[in-house]
């Protein structure tokens, strides 16, 4: 229990990635419907050729070849000097030190390499949420 007596509650790895998964889809520019109260469907633009997937389906948090293409748009980004991403800790480096971004850093002591950068993704991502409402 937190200091408010509530209750904290963690989620599993399941359910990390069915919220994260799509906050990075919409950064990367996915749409989404709804088919029916419960069942989000996302769709790339046309260069992507218009591929569907269920929120179930997103492949952020498993794929490399699906976060790698996030590294490199958080990698165009002015902000960004740099990610990085080596043992022990991925970084990702603020282009200036009068930015509003802030470094990030992730170990990766208690995750995989996939996991470390995907958590770095999400911070990033809702930093520029943040900073672009």
């Amino acid at each position: 229990m937190n200091k408010n007596n509530k209750k904290v509650s963690v989620l599993t790895g399941k359910e990390y990635s069915l919220v994260y998964n799509p906050i990075i889809a919409k950064f990367m520019g996915f749409t989404y419907d709804y088919m029916d109260s419960y069942l989000i469907v996302y769709k790339r633009n046309k260069q992507y050729n218009n591929e569907i997937w269920r929120q179930n389906e997103l492949k952020f948090n498993e794929s490399w070849d699906w976060l790698m293409q996030v590294v490199e748009k958080i990698e165009e980004m002015d902000v960004v000097a740099s990610f990085q991403i080596e043992q022990p800790t991925i970084y990702i480096w603020s282009s200036s030190e009068s930015s509003t971004f802030k470094n990030i850093e992730v170990d990766i002591f208690t995750k995989s390499k996939i996991q470390a950068v995907y958590e770095a993704c999400i911070k990033f991502i809702e930093w520029y949420n943040n900073e672009n409402r």
